[in-house]
């Protein structure tokens, strides 16, 4: 293209200016300056890597612009793409059809997607380079458009990879209906997954699908989607195969209005939300997939392995600090002779939270026993011990076991205030008075099944 003059940002080294191969007196908004911008584009590269900078107004353009070589840079100073076209507004191309370009950054520059259908504004197929506060808007006539989408190469092998977003929007202008802000592709055609890319900041505005996680190992701190009039979903984890998404984490979303806060599809695996903030969703998450967390700021917490308590004791008496469950081998005994009891069946098991120990127990007694013991029937062997000063009843059913003539209620518990590891069972006699039962009242195939609940030493 002749120009009409040389300019000062021609000179070797300084940056390439966009204007500098408009002609004199065009009218930027109106005229397709797809050429244009891809001749200085060009042009910079050619001149090994000189930055290329817009005016701060609108360009229209009909025709994709390609970034074509590593290490472009590109300002926007606040320019505006207003793309016609019917495919994306900036793309990526790879270099000798092989290697898609590395090292670049794009800062301060919009595009409006005004009529591509199934269109994208700026499709990302870099590795290790920086956006900086892209924008893009997308119309109406712009169906099923996607704002900024990450796709990579199967074929070669390639990204995107590592990259980094910072304060970038979209916006839709059909409330809701067919838009996807930021898409992070890996689905049919076959792409390489997008991995271990960093989004800072953002606002996704009235898409249907905020935005939509695919590949490994990427990152969102602190995004904000406001889908239009609850339809929709904000951000979907979506998972084309069994590998293409995992371990991707969002911190400190805020979400309003959707459909759908945060969901998670079949094959979205170990995946983290930390400290979202959801308001005005009519299904706050929605889990198809495996090992998924959720830690919301204003929802109860969703850990698909369970919590594991293993620190130290805590002296703040709201710190839960110990979890357990287990089983445990009930011996039944006289309290003054232990004898001999043997038993043919037992189902014994525990859980205890913090202090707090229930214990359920199923003892039958063999068919022939030993006995000999003397003084009360007494269960040992708990698996913790009960504290001093704290006193349990629980519940309990016998078959076989003799009881006191009169005797109108039994329970299962201790008898004492002191710390100890033995249970009783103790029966109510005509409204009255209560007495522990002997071991003497049991015998050979007797039944005894209980529930106790008290407070441990530990």
């Amino acid at each position: 293209m002749a120009l009409t003059k040389a300019r000062y940002s021609m000179v070797s080294g300084d940056p390439v200016n966009v204007d500098d191969y408009i002609p004199s007196g065009t009218a930027t908004a109106t005229t397709d300056c797809s050429t244009y911008i891809q001749s200085a584009i060009d042009a910079a590269s050619d001149a090994g890597g000189r930055v290329i900078v817009f005016g701060a107004k609108t360009y229209r353009i009909d025709s994709t612009i390609q970034i074509k070589a590593h290490n472009t840079k590109i300002e926007g100073r606040s320019a505006i793409l207003d793309y016609y076209g019917s495919s994306v507004a900036v793309d990526f191309i790879p270099i000798g059809g092989v290697t898609y370009p590395v090292g670049c950054s794009i800062s301060e520059l919009s595009a409006l997607v005004r009529t591509a259908t199934s269109g994208t504004g700026f499709r990302i197929r870099s590795s290790y380079s920086t956006f900086d506060r892209l924008d893009v808007v997308l119309y109406t006539a712009a169906t099923s458009a996607r704002g900024i989408s990450l796709v990579g190469d199967d074929t070669n092998g390639t990204g995107p990879y590592y990259n980094t977003f910072i304060r970038c929007t979209v916006q839709s202008q059909s409330s809701g209906t067919d838009h996807i802000g930021i898409s992070l592709v890996a689905s049919a055609p076959n792409y390489r997954s997008p991995n271990a890319n960093t989004f800072i900041s953002g606002r996704v505005g009235q898409c249907l699908q905020g935005i939509v996680i695919k590949g490994n190992g990427n990152n969102f701190y602190n995004p904000t989607i406001e889908n239009s009039a609850g339809a929709g979903t904000s951000i979907n984890f979506q998972a084309d195969t069994a590998t293409n998404c995992v371990n991707n984490s969002v911190f400190g979303a805020y979400i309003e209005n959707a459909s759908v806060g945060i969901s998670f599809s079949s094959n979205a695996a170990s995946n983290s939300v930390y400290s979202d903030f959801i308001t005005g969703a009519s299904t706050v998450y929605s889990d198809s997939g495996t090992n998924n967390i959720v830690i919301g700021a204003n929802s109860p917490a969703i850990l698909p392995n369970g919590v594991k308590l293993a620190g130290s004791a805590s002296s703040d008496a709201e710190v839960l600090d110990d979890y357990e469950e287990g089983s445990w081998e009930p011996i039944i005994a006289g309290s003054t002779t232990a004898g001999t009891y043997e038993i043919s069946t037992y189902h014994a098991d525990y859980v205890k939270i913090g202090k707090s120990v229930t214990v359920n127990l199923y003892i039958l007694m063999a068919g022939s026993i030993t006995g000999g013991g003397a003084g009360n029937l007494e269960i040992t062997n708990l698996p913790f011990s009960k504290a001093s000063n704290s006193i349990a009843q629980g519940s309990v059913v016998t078959r076989g076991i003799d009881l006191t003539a009169g005797a109108i209620s039994l329970s299962c518990g201790f008898s004492t205030l002191s710390s100890t590891d033995k249970l009783v069972l103790e029966e109510t006699i005509d409204n009255a008075t209560s007495a522990v039962v002997p071991i003497s009242a049991i015998a050979a195939s007797d039944v005894i099944q209980a529930t106790v609940t008290y407070t441990s030493t530990t």
